[in-house]
């Protein structure tokens, strides 16, 4: 009975990081319609296991229900990024003045370590990659809080916000993956030494200069056509990607 139980779980989690990933990566689309028959044909699952997961994302912001019209991907305009950046600015800097006091040599190697990964993943160009692994690296400043509802808050809050900056940015020639790391080594740093008020205050800085840059890099690729270019032939990539997972040629659906 509880290995039934495991397998279910199982698969409903794994339907959700497929999907996850799929949104991150751009292959649905922000404000894109889940139509939920053909998605669920295309992986191979139940309608019951893929609304399952879809309620794992609409939990974590990641798609939208509307009554009577279906689910969608979640779709942010510049004005909801900033009310996010708002948000995150109060309790992100909470959690690491949280963390810094809870903060054990094992997590800081986990974090030194994770930085090293970002500074691979730069080196290769594999911005997909980056934002992964960035994300990692402040779930795990939240998780170290040890305040569980403040970590489910940021990540309600982030990843949406993550999702949608990493389709509009991916395959963006001018992204800055060396001042990135440099940015991240400034948090590690707070976080080893300093008390929990310079880390809250080192992150509250960072998250503004975040904040910025992610907003003037989305009014970028809406102006610049290079980068909608870009984003398209990521999209197209992306289809590729699908299709291999699922065993589906999407580009004659």
């Amino acid at each position: 009975m509880s290995l039934a139980v495991v397998k279910y779980s199982s698969l409903r989690s794994s339907t959700s990081a497929h999907l996850f990933d799929a949104i991150i990566r751009g292959e649905l689309r922000p404000g894109e319609r889940i139509v939920e028959g053909k998605l669920a044909q295309q992986l191979g699952v139940s309608k019951t296991t893929l609304r399952e997961a879809l309620q794992e994302l609409h939990h974590q912001g990641m798609v939208t229900k509307h009554e009577h019209r279906g689910t969608y991907v979640t779709s942010l305009s510049a004005q909801d990024i900033q009310d996010a950046y708002a948000v995150r600015l109060q309790l992100e800097p909470y959690a690491a003045g949280l963390a810094q006091q809870r903060m054990s040599p094992k997590r800081l190697a986990q974090l030194s370590d994770l930085l090293d990964k970002i500074q691979s993943a730069g080196e290769r160009g594999d911005f997909v990659a980056v934002s992964k692994i960035d994300a990692q690296f402040h779930e795990l400043v939240w998780h170290a809080s040890g305040n569980a509802l403040l970590e489910r808050t940021l990540k309600l809050i982030c990843f949406p916000t993550w999702a949608f900056e990493l389709i509009q940015l991916h395959g963006a020639p001018t992204y800055d993956f060396a001042n990135m790391l440099q940015e991240h080594q400034t948090l590690l740093a707070a976080l080893k030494q300093g008390g929990p008020d310079h880390a809250q205050e080192t992150f509250h800085k960072m998250l503004e200069l975040f904040r910025d840059q992610d907003i003037e890099n989305l009014k970028a690729t809406e102006k610049d056509p290079s980068l909608q270019a870009a984003e398209a032939k990521s999209r197209r990539s992306g289809d590729e990607i699908w299709g291999s997972l699922t065993g589906k040629d999407v580009s004659s659906s």
